[in-house]
C-alpha cells in the first residue's frame, strides 16, 4: 500500500518536474526556501549567525533539488532510486533541521523527534555497534544536521525501492 501511495507522489513531483523543467525546478526550490531564509530575516528569533546557516541550508537543498532532477533523467532505475531520491529527500529535511538551531519553536519539535528516532534505530541495530555509536558520539549541535543528511540516503533508497515493488507488482504502461 505505501509504495503505491509513494509511486503516485512521485509520479506527480516527476510530473511537474518535467513541465517546470530543471531552471523551473531550481526557480520554484530557490523561492520556497529562500522565502524561510527571508522570514529568517525578518523574524527577531533569529540572530545574524542564524540567518545565515538557513541560508546556507537553503542552498544546499536547492542544489540537492537540482541533482535530484539531473538524477531522474539519467535513463534508468538505479540511478533514480541510488542518487535521485536520496537528493530529494535532502531537499526536503536539511533547512528545517538547520533552522531548528536557531528557532527555540523548531527546536522543540525537531530535537526531540531526531533523538527518539536515532535511538530507535540504535535499539534495532543492537550489539557492539549501537554501543560504538552511543559511546563515540554526541547527538549535538551540527550532528543533528550531519544525521539528517546520512537519513536522507537510507530514507531515498526505501523510497525509491518502494515504488520500484509498486511498479513490478502493477506496472503502468
Amino acid at each position: 500500500m505505501a509504495g503505491y501511495v509513494l509511486r503516485y507522489q512521485s509520479r506527480r513531483l516527476n510530473t511537474a518536474a518535467t513541465r517546470l523543467g530543471l531552471v523551473g525546478v531550481v526557480v520554484l526550490t530557490a523561492l520556497v526556501w529562500g522565502s524561510l531564509t527571508v522570514a529568517t530575516r525578518l523574524s527577531a528569533e533569529f540572530s545574524r549567525q542564524g540567518f545565515l546557516s538557513v541560508a546556507a541550508a537553503s542552498v544546499v537543498a536547492t542544489v540537492s533539488a537540482a541533482l535530484s532532477v539531473v538524477f531522474v533523467r539519467v535513463d534508468g532505475r538505479p540511478v533514480t532510486v541510488l542518487v535521485a531520491a536520496p537528493f530529494g529527500v535532502t531537499a526536503i529535511t536539511l533547512p528545517p533541521v538547520v533552522a531548528a538551531f536557531f528557532s527555540p519553536t523548531l527546536a522543540g519539535l525537531v530535537f526531540p523527534n531526531t533523538e527518539t528516532i536515532a535511538a530507535w534505530i540504535l535499539d534495532q541495530v543492537g550489539g557492539e555497534v549501537a554501543a560504538y555509536f552511543r559511546a563515540q558520539y554526541d547527538l549535538s549541535g551540527a550532528a543533528y544536521a550531519l544525521l539528517w543528511f546520512g537519513f536522507s540516503v537510507p530514507i531515498g533508497w526505501a523510497v525509491g525501492l518502494l515504488v520500484t515493488l509498486a511498479d513490478l507488482v502493477r506496472p503502468t504502461e
